[in-house]
């Protein structure tokens, strides 16, 4: 499952390509920018796709996702992304070895100087709501919900968290914990809800995994510390996943999102622009929006206790399995 916004929603959050390109210059996410301090990193190219070439690094900072996308210039774009001018110039190949180092990237032949590229910010900035803002973000969940009901065809992840129905035991039980442990910020309950879904499902980010994002965008949406609930959830995430999905959650634990989420956000008090941000983020790969989303709504009401609507962890829906 892809993260990245098809080219149809592409047009509501980025500039022309001719804009941001002046001069062939790349473009860097103000996340990855952080990390450009001089640290001698070895990459290996850890996947080729038409649009995205990903390059892992090891790391053992708190700081550092340990991965960074090489992204086609004019495809979409995320926090973990490099823009660069011509993505089918470098001479790429799975598995090969680079470096990252003194603010440039080296893969073989090439060389792709970053320490001076155009950062583009990609951190979730919420609206400045001082009163009652748990009025405010369950207006949003119900806006949310009513676009959902008008979808033609659910996904089965979104159709499990809306059902009214009697939910499976273990769902009930990862349910309880996860709950608990967002209302408490208990790291512990929070790490045990954790190692439940995290890697769960199928992709190159599993949807267990995509709903956990949406938790924590949630999480920067409306906590003054969010902290508390996203690095409990990203440290029981470790080790559990695979490189690439882990990086993308490390990006979100730090509040750092592609566009779509980050205007939903920020316009949380703005209806009219709900549709607009719900249609780019369900295009997202062939579910990942959706569980994003579906981890965003359960995260809003589990926050702030929604006294009408109590929805369970869909379990079996991101495991990619059916109730029986």
């Amino acid at each position: 499952m892809k993260l990245w916004p098809t080219g149809q929603a592409r047009g509501l959050f980025r500039t022309s390509t001719a804009s941001m390109h002046p001069q062939g210059s790349p473009h860097i996410s103000s996340f990855l920018a952080a990390l450009n301090d001089g640290s001698d990193r070895v990459l290996t190219v850890n996947g080729i796709f038409r649009n995205h070439v990903y390059l892992h690094y090891p790391s053992n900072r708190a700081c550092d996702p340990g991965m960074m996308v090489l992204t086609r210039a004019g495809a979409a774009f995320g926090p973990l992304s490099l823009e660069v001018a011509d993505l089918d110039a470098l001479p790429l190949f799975p598995r090969q070895q680079g470096s990252w180092r003194d603010g440039a990237i080296q893969m073989g032949s090439a060389s792709l100087e970053i320490a001076s590229a155009m950062i583009v910010d990609t951190a979730v900035c919420r609206p400045d709501v001082r009163e009652d803002r748990p009025r405010l973000w369950l207006s949003l969940f119900d806006q949310l919900s009513r676009w959902i009901s008008c979808a033609e065809t659910p996904s089965t992840v979104i159709a499990e968290l809306l059902d009214d129905g009697p939910s499976d035991p273990a769902a009930m039980a990862v349910d309880q914990m996860l709950r608990s442990g967002v209302r408490r910020c208990d790291p512990a309950l929070l790490a045990g809800a954790t190692l439940s879904l995290a890697g769960l499902g199928q992709g190159l980010t599993p949807s267990g995994d995509d709903f956990l994002a949406g938790l924590m965008m949630a999480a920067f949406g409306n906590l003054d510390d969010p902290s508390s609930i996203c690095l409990p959830v990203l440290e029981a995430a470790r080790g559990r996943t695979s490189d690439l999905s882990w990086a993308f959650l490390h990006a979100a634990a730090h509040g750092h999102a592609t566009a779509p989420w980050r205007a939903l956000i920020r316009t949380a008090d703005a209806p009219f622009a709900l549709a607009a941000c719900c249609d780019a983020i369900v295009r997202y790969g062939a579910s990942s929006g959706e569980d994003m989303l579906c981890g965003f709504m359960w995260g809003l009401q589990a926050i702030h206790d929604h006294p009408h609507r109590r929805f369970i962890v869909p379990l079996h829906a991101l495991s990619g399995s059916s109730r029986v």
